[in-house]
């Protein structure tokens, strides 16, 4: 059967749109590493919305799974990270675009800002600061004087770091060495809606919203 121009031209017009509407999505590809589905625990609060947690927080998100919680990944790519935690099964994604590292060290690097291997140094916050603070840090709320440790194991880590400076590439270490932390409280299409932390002598001193 033979087709016009015009006839192609109006069949292909719609195979086109539903590719540019479907995004053309390739599945993500596993990275095989040894040892990857180990017990583990969280060294921060997390908020999941329904079952996708960020790589960042959001902090708008009420609901909390604590600092301790049990995790186990499945899954590893650049794209997304398949964990169970506690009952919970999660897809942890990057934000602004941004992919999770596949070099063995640079994975080993980005999973310590989230979990460790053994629960006790996942639930020892009394070591992280003053004892004062310890219910603000179960709850996930910052409060000024707070160190840098305590504010981390409370929210997790920031979406960037010394202004606009993106996280997803750097270690905790990296991230502890900065004086001006920025969560985001939510996001609005490409744009978060900002909270800033600002640190000195290694304590929190100011948070703007």
């Amino acid at each position: 059967m033979l087709f016009s121009p015009m006839s192609r031209f109006l069949i292909l017009v719609p195979i086109a749109l539903t590719s540019i509407l479907t995004g053309c999505q390739v599945p993500p590809v596993p990275v095989e590493r040894e040892g990857l589905d180990r017990e583990r625990y969280t060294r921060v609060n997390l908020r999941p919305d329904s079952t996708l947690l960020r790589s960042t927080n959001y902090l708008s998100l009420q609901g909390l799974v604590p600092v301790g919680s049990p995790v186990k990944l499945g899954f590893y790519s650049k794209k997304e990270i398949r964990l169970t935690l506690g009952e919970l099964k999660c897809t942890l994604v990057p934000v602004q675009g941004q992919e999770f590292p596949t070099a063995p060290e640079a994975m080993d690097a980005f999973l310590d800002k989230y979990f460790v291997d053994t629960r006790d140094a996942a639930v020892k916050l009394e070591v992280l600061g003053p004892p004062r603070f310890l219910e603000g840090v179960k709850r996930g709320t910052p409060e000024v004087g707070m160190t840098k440790e305590q504010v981390y194991a409370c929210l997790g880590p920031p979406v960037f770091v010394d202004g606009d400076r993106p996280v997803v590439p750097l270690s905790r270490a990296e991230i502890l060495a900065s004086d001006h932390w920025t969560y985001a409280r939510s996001w609005l299409l490409v744009v978060p809606e900002r909270v800033e932390m600002y640190f000195g002598l290694g304590v929190l001193q100011k948070q703007v919203d």
